[in-house]
C-alpha cells in the first residue's frame, strides 16, 4: 500500500479487500497474463474490491492504473517467463501524486463521485476497464499499455473537494496477487485453460465434458430438432456413426403439427439405389411415401388461367412399372 502525500484529516484507516482471492492465486502460480488488443480487451480476472472505513456522508472518487512492476522486458522460453533486456520507458509517466505510471489518466469507476455509503454497501468492480496496445487510445475506459511488460493495478481513493479544486488523493493500494504480463497472444497454455474454465464470456470455447453450466450445453437431439424439423423427409441427412444415428432417431417434430415421429434409414427395394450412389444415403421419416398417382387428376394452376397460359398444356405420358408394365396416361 502507498500512501498518499496528503494528510488525511480523518484518522480512520481505509481498507480495501480483494476479491476472488482463491481465483487469482491460480492464475498468479502461473505469471497472470492479460491480453491487449487494439480495440482494448477486459480483465480477467476482474478487479473486484471490498471498501471499509469511508465516512458515509463524504463524497469519494475511485481511480484506477497501471504501474510497472519492474525494469524490464519478459519473454517466454521452454515453459517459463524470463527477463529480456530492458524496458520500454516511453509509455511511462512521473506523476507528482501517482508515482510513476504509464501513460494517460487513470481510469475513473463509472460510479464516480460517491458518498461513502455507496462504496461500502456492495463490491466494487472495475469490469469495465480494458487493456489496449494502441498508442492513441479513443475511448476514457482504455489503458494503454506495452506487450511482454509487468503491471500491477492499482487503485486510487481520493476525497471530492468542492471550489473546483483537485480532488485531494487519500491512500493508494496494490495487491500483489494481481499483477501480471501484458500480452497480444497467451503463451502459457495453463493460463489459456483457468480462462476458458472460469471465465463465464468464454463458454463457447469449452469442451462439452468440461461444461458444468446446464444453459452452456449442447443437446444435440435440439439442435437437429430445431434445424431439421423444417426439412421434407427426403432432405434429412443421414448419421455419419453410432452416436449420431442414435441422435437423430429420438425425436424430429413436424413443423405444422406437434405430432412427433420416429426416423429410421429407409431400405427395402429403394436400398440398392440409395447404397449405389455417390452421395452418401438419406435417411427418410417412417411415414408413407406420396403417391405420385394420387395426383393424376390434378390440373396445373396458372396466374389468372390465361387462355394462352392453359394453351402450351399437354398431355403426356408417364411410364411405370405397374399393373403388368401397361402404360398409364395422366
Amino acid at each position: 500500500m502507498l500512501q498518499s502525500v496528503y494528510p488525511r484529516a480523518d484518522a480512520t484507516p481505509i481498507h480495501l479487500d480483494l476479491q476472488d482471492t482463491e481465483l487469482w492465486s491460480r492464475f498468479e502460480a502461473l505469471s497472470t497474463e492479460m491480453i491487449l488488443t487494439k480495440g482494448g480487451r477486459r480483465m480477467f480476472p476482474v478487479l473486484r474490491v471490498a471498501v471499509r472505513g469511508l465516512d458515509p456522508e463524504t463524497l469519494y472518487d475511485f481511480k484506477l492504473d497501471f504501474a510497472p512492476c519492474d525494469n524490464f522486458r519478459w519473454r517466454y522460453v521452454t515453459g517459463q517467463w524470463q527477463t529480456n533486456g530492458k524496458q520500454d520507458i516511453t509509455n511511462l509517466n512521473q506523476d507528482r501524486r501517482y508515482g510513476v505510471t504509464v501513460k494517460g489518466e487513470p481510469y475513473s469507476h463509472p460510479k464516480s463521485p460517491n458518498y461513502g455509503r455507496f462504496w461500502m454497501s456492495d463490491v466494487v468492480e472495475f469490469k469495465n476497464v480494458k487493456l489496449t496496445n494502441r498508442p492513441n487510445p479513443v475511448k476514457d475506459d482504455h489503458i494503454i499499455l506495452n506487450s511482454l511488460h509487468k503491471y500491477k493495478p492499482r487503485i486510487h481513493i481520493l476525497q471530492s473537494v468542492s471550489n473546483g479544486q483537485p480532488n485531494v488523493l487519500l491512500e493508494t493500494f496494490t495487491f500483489p496477487l494481481t499483477s501480471f504480463i501484458a500480452v497480444t497472444a497467451y503463451q502459457n497454455e495453463e493460463i489459456t485453460a483457468l480462462k476458458i474454465r472460469h471465465n463465464p464470456f468464454a463458454k463457447a470455447f469449452q469442451e462439452p465434458r468440461d461444461r458444468t453450466d446446464y444453459e452452456g450445453q449442447i443437446n444435440e437431439t435440439d439442435y437437429r430438432t430445431q434445424h431439421f424439423s423444417s426439412l421434407p423427409y427426403y432432405m434429412l441427412p443421414f448419421p455419419t456413426d453410432d452416436s449420431a444415428a442414435s441422435s437423430s432417431s429420438q425425436v424430429l417434430r413436424h413443423r405444422s403439427s406437434g405430432h412427433i415421429h420416429r426416423s429410421r434409414p429407409y431400405y427395402h427395394h429403394h436400398n440398392h439405389s440409395l447404397m449405389s450412389s455417390n452421395s452418401p444415403p438419406l435417411l427418410l421419416v417412417d411415414q408413407p411415401t406420396p403417391n405420385m398417382f394420387d395426383y393424376a387428376n390434378s390440373s396445373p394452376t396458372f396466374p389468372h388461367h390465361h387462355p394462352s397460359a392453359m394453351a402450351n398444356w399437354s398431355t403426356f405420358q408417364l411410364q411405370a412399372s405397374i399393373d403388368n408394365n401397361h402404360p398409364r396416361h395422366i
